[in-house]
């Protein structure tokens, strides 16, 4: 027996599916977006996984300290950014006359809604005095082409004049400051080095402690 569908049902089902169709043309839902992350190992964690003896895919070279300093402190990570949710954080300098420098070679892909953009958090800790306004020890950033040998972009240049507190001693927090944003937008669809170098002149030593170098973009 053929079934009977009443027309006054069947016209406000119809109604009902236009309103809907019309609202979703209108005001569609957001595609979702995620944020791709470029640097490897940017929060130094790599130095816990590892018995504190690597900070792999990072090149280092000079003074850099991370892990078991030899200082009667073995498997115990430099203090990390007090926000974050890691335990691990890397040091440049700290030793007057001194030089000392992580690399990272990535690729920056050519796509993506916005960016890349370059972030990092630092604490300076600096045994110069405070009456003196020069930067005797600064920390450069910079962009290089893949093989290092081609300076692309200055990224940034913090010195002991950003100190939150005297030279560091082992297990010492000082004050995390946020640095960036960076817009790297010019370099999309390269591949690059990305170079943080300390110099420490022959007196006051100061320690750059850095965390969660970031690279990335929205896709």
């Amino acid at each position: 027996m053929p079934m009977k569908i009443q027309v006054p049902m069947l016209a406000a089902a119809l109604a009902a599916l236009t309103t809907f169709a019309a609202s979703a043309s209108a005001d569609p839902l957001p595609f979702p977006t995620l944020f791709h992350e470029y640097v490897s190992n940017g929060d130094f964690e790599s130095a816990a996984g590892a018995s504190y003896s690597s900070i792999a895919p990072w090149v280092k070279s000079g003074t850099v300290f991370f892990g078991d300093l030899g200082f009667g402190a073995p498997n115990f990570c430099v203090p990390s950014r007090g926000p974050s949710t890691n335990h691990c954080a890397v040091e440049l300098g700290g030793i007057n006359s001194t030089v000392g420098e992580i690399n990272q070679v990535l690729t920056i892909p050519a796509r993506g809604t916005s960016g890349p953009t370059f972030t990092y958090w630092i604490d300076v800790l600096s045994d110069e005095p405070n009456n003196n306004a020069i930067p005797y020890d600064t920390l450069e950033i910079d962009l290089l082409d893949a093989s290092g040998g081609r300076l692309l972009m200055h990224l940034a240049t913090n010195t002991n004049l950003q100190k939150s507190g005297p030279n560091a001693t082992f297990g010492q927090v000082g004050s995390w400051r946020p640095q960036g944003p960076h817009n790297l937008a010019a370099f999309r669809g390269q591949t690059v080095m990305l170079r943080f170098r300390a110099f420490n002149d022959s007196i006051y030593p100061t320690t750059f402690r850095l965390d969660d170098i970031s690279i990335g973009t929205i896709w």
